[in-house]
C-alpha cells in the first residue's frame, strides 16, 4: 500500500514539473511503476487469499 501511495505522490509531483517536460514524464514513469508493482501485489495477496478461503 505504501508503494501505491507513493506512485500517486509521484504523478501528483509530476504536475510541478511542467515547464521540463523530460523531468516530468520521468516522474510519471517512476510513479507508474510503483502504482503497477503495487497493484500487482496486492491482486495476488488478495487471490491467494481468496483461494485459501474458498479453496480451488
Amino acid at each position: 500500500m505504501c508503494a501505491a501511495v507513493a506512485g500517486g505522490a509521484c504523478h501528483v509531483l509530476s504536475l510541478r514539473f511542467l515547464r521540463m517536460p523530460e523531468l516530468s514524464v520521468g516522474v510519471l514513469l517512476v510513479g507508474r511503476t510503483l502504482v503497477g508493482g503495487a497493484e500487482s501485489l496486492i491482486i495476488t495477496g488478495r487471490m491467494i487469499w481468496a483461494l485459501g478461503r474458498g479453496g480451488a
